[in-house]
Protein backbone atom coordinates (compact mmCIF):
# COMPACT_ATOMS: atom_id res chain seq x y z
CA UNK A 1 0.00 0.00 0.00
CA UNK A 2 2.80 2.20 0.63
CA UNK A 3 4.96 1.52 -2.28
CA UNK A 4 1.35 2.94 -4.34
CA UNK A 5 0.94 5.58 -2.56
CA UNK A 6 5.17 6.51 -3.61
CA UNK A 7 4.13 5.81 -6.66
CA UNK A 8 0.92 7.74 -7.23
CA UNK A 9 2.98 11.00 -5.79
CA UNK A 10 6.08 10.59 -7.44
CA UNK A 11 3.38 10.85 -11.06
CA UNK A 12 1.68 13.41 -9.59
CA UNK A 13 5.45 15.23 -8.87
CA UNK A 14 6.86 14.92 -11.87
CA UNK A 15 4.85 17.79 -12.82
CA UNK A 16 5.82 19.85 -10.56
CA UNK A 17 9.88 18.83 -9.73
CA UNK A 18 10.32 17.02 -6.53
CA UNK A 19 8.02 18.27 -4.17
CA UNK A 20 8.60 15.49 -2.11
CA UNK A 21 11.06 13.07 -0.44
CA UNK A 22 10.28 9.51 -0.16
CA UNK A 23 13.22 7.73 3.48
CA UNK A 24 12.63 3.93 3.15
CA UNK A 25 13.22 2.60 6.82
CA UNK A 26 11.96 -0.97 7.72
CA UNK A 27 11.26 -1.03 11.09
CA UNK A 28 10.90 -4.72 11.61
CA UNK A 29 14.89 -5.30 11.16
CA UNK A 30 15.09 -3.23 14.69
CA UNK A 31 11.92 -4.57 16.47
CA UNK A 32 12.90 -5.29 20.02
CA UNK A 33 16.29 -2.87 19.36
CA UNK A 34 16.88 -0.12 21.78
CA UNK A 35 18.74 1.86 18.91
CA UNK A 36 15.49 1.54 16.53
CA UNK A 37 14.66 5.36 17.06
CA UNK A 38 18.51 6.58 16.21
CA UNK A 39 18.23 4.33 13.50
CA UNK A 40 15.28 5.53 11.98
CA UNK A 41 16.86 9.19 12.69
CA UNK A 42 20.52 7.99 10.67
CA UNK A 43 18.49 7.05 7.43
CA UNK A 44 16.01 10.28 7.84
CA UNK A 45 19.39 11.91 8.04
CA UNK A 46 21.05 10.76 5.11
CA UNK A 47 18.42 10.17 2.70
CA UNK A 48 17.77 14.20 3.74
CA UNK A 49 21.65 14.81 2.97
CA UNK A 50 21.51 12.56 -0.33
CA UNK A 51 18.75 14.79 -1.73
CA UNK A 52 20.06 18.17 -0.71
CA UNK A 53 23.44 16.80 -2.58
CA UNK A 54 21.44 16.11 -6.05
CA UNK A 55 19.01 19.36 -5.43
CA UNK A 56 22.37 21.78 -5.13
CA UNK A 57 22.82 24.19 -7.99
CA UNK A 58 25.80 25.08 -9.29
CA UNK A 59 25.16 29.35 -9.92
CA UNK A 60 28.09 30.83 -9.53
CA UNK A 61 27.85 35.01 -8.62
Amino acid sequence: MIRLIENELQARDEAGGNKYVFVKFNAWLYQGYDDARAALIEVVASTLAKEAEKRETCIEQ
